[in-house]
């Protein structure tokens, strides 16, 4: 009866380290994740918005037609607003990543601790849950980038039409 004691002790621990290993590698792995997607995503919006407040300037500058100087106008702040929400998304993003990090390392922890008998008093649901906040704020700032991409869009149309 004892051996078997033993035996299941160590299959526990050897459970826990595995635990362990699980929860720190992807740790790591979300940190280069939150590095290659934020920044790709957030230089298509950045792009995307500053790219056609620089070609309305062109067009206006080149334009023989009369401009609709406060269609042109909004059409510059929807395109502002734009760059200023893919802002806030660029700062979002690695923020939630940050916090599913900081889940996964208590996660690792815990697993740690319960390898060697003990508990551990902390969990990670609650950074997992802040982390699951913030990226989807990263979701919809994304979105609504371009929402007002294309409200600039088409006031410039208008301006310029």
């Amino acid at each position: 009866m004892e051996e078997q004691t033993a035996q299941l002790a160590r299959l526990r621990r050897s459970m826990a380290e595995d635990h362990f290993n699980v929860y720190f590698e992807d740790a790591s792995a979300r940190l280069g994740h939150a590095i290659s997607l934020g920044q790709g995503t957030v230089r298509s919006l950045f792009l995307v918005n500053g790219g056609a407040i620089i070609a309305l300037l062109t067009v206006v500058g080149n334009a023989s037609a009369t401009v609709e100087s406060q269609a042109l106008f909004y059409a510059f702040v929807w395109f502002g607003v734009g760059l200023f929400l893919a802002l806030l998304a660029s700062l979002a993003f690695p923020l939630s990543q940050m916090f599913y990090m900081q889940s996964s390392n208590t996660e690792g922890w815990k697993a740690q601790a319960e390898k060697h008998g003990q508990e551990y008093p902390e969990s990670g649901e609650r950074d997992d849950r802040r982390g699951e906040i913030l990226l989807t704020s990263t979701v919809v700032l994304a979105f609504l980038s371009i929402v007002f991409f294309i409200i600039g869009a088409f006031v410039a149309l208008d301006a310029i039409t």
